[in-house]
């Protein structure tokens, strides 16, 4: 082939390139526009129904129903609060006993000295809580007050359980 034959071909495709361009931008601005259309008779219909639903007094369809609550990530680890964060609020509670020379601390007190937000404190004391090492001891108007039980206190194997009161 020959430089005119090359130069000949190429203007060819040139011309098929533009074609074809053209092509795609005219089918793009349909499918924009079937596509506005599609969603504006979407919104009619959903009105409209909606309105017969009102007025015959049928109920609303129901959504799809919620999968269960996972408590566990996909490694089969526990959500939520980590162990570490679980005994910081465990030291933390040594500390305020030994500092402030009393049985009793509010799970208000310790979450002020951890920085942790509420839900994470509380997560932690329930932890604590079912491991035996602090319990529920009153309730003074909204003011929760806790202890450490017999068994974290002593800091050996559980002698008698002690029962919430």
């Amino acid at each position: 082939m020959d430089s005119q034959e090359l130069a000949k071909q190429g203007s060819q495709m040139d011309k098929v390139i533009d074609d074809l361009e053209e092509v795609i931008e005219t089918t793009r601005k349909e499918r924009d526009f079937l596509r506005a259309r599609l969603d504006n008779a979407n919104q009619r219909l959903a009105r409209a129904e909606k309105a017969k639903r009102f007025l015959t007094g049928e109920p609303a369809p129901q959504g799809k129903p919620r999968g269960p609550y996972k408590k566990f990530t996909a490694g089969g680890e526990a959500k939520g609060v980590s162990e570490e964060r679980v005994e910081l609020v465990e030291r933390t509670i040594r500390e305020y006993i030994a500092e402030h020379d009393t049985d009793e601390f509010r799970q208000v007190d310790i979450r002020a000295i951890t920085g942790m937000t509420s839900s994470t404190t509380a997560t932690s004391f329930e932890r604590l809580r079912q491991r035996g090492i602090i319990r529920f001891a009153r309730q003074d108007g909204n003011n929760k007050w806790f202890r450490l039980t017999r068994q974290a206190m002593n800091g050996g194997a559980p002698d008698e359980p002690e029962a919430d009161e």
